[in-house]
């Protein structure tokens, strides 16, 4: 599981802080960090490097406006996003990314290490242990809303 982690000279702090949670929950060979948006960029381009998750820090708006100039480069990558600010315009703009997680610098970062673990569990398959099967349902519009819902027996089902 590839994971990078990019911010800016003006998220310097938060990056810092970022990178040793990162590092307690992702082994050595699969993080990068990154500081300058062009390394970043080459990164994404680079199909030998495949980056499954980018936890993209926007310190304010010029930062999140060159994270949505990337999002072609990004289209399969899974989005940590952590804003600088809870401005609803930033918040607004940020969900243009389509994150899976969105949070403030100021918020408790750990909880970045925590999706972060659960983004890299393989999901539950079906004969797993307690899944009798896994049930699709959409929960919005978009290709990108489709999660799985674990059915853990026919009984549930049928309260579905």
């Amino acid at each position: 599981m590839n994971v990078c982690l990019f911010g800016g000279e003006r998220a310097a702090d938060t990056v810092a802080s970022l990178e040793r949670i990162i590092r307690a929950v992702i082994p050595e060979e699969s993080f990068r960090a990154y500081r300058k948006i062009h390394d970043l960029a080459a990164r994404l381009r680079d199909p030998r490097q495949k980056t499954e998750i980018a936890v993209l820090v926007a310190a304010d708006a010029q930062d999140l406006q060159e994270f949505i100039l990337l999002r072609e480069l990004s289209d399969a990558v899974r989005i940590v996003l952590v804003l600088g600010a809870g401005e609803a315009e930033m918040i607004k703009q940020g969900h243009r990314l389509l994150p899976r997680f969105l949070t403030y610098a100021d918020a408790d970062l750990a909880m970045v290490g925590a999706v972060l673990e659960k983004l890299t569990k393989p999901a539950p398959q079906v004969g797993a242990e307690g899944v009798d099967e896994l049930e699709e349902w959409t929960c919005g519009p978009g290709p990108r809303a489709v999660p799985l819902r674990m059915i853990r027996n026919k009984e549930e089902k049928q309260q579905c």
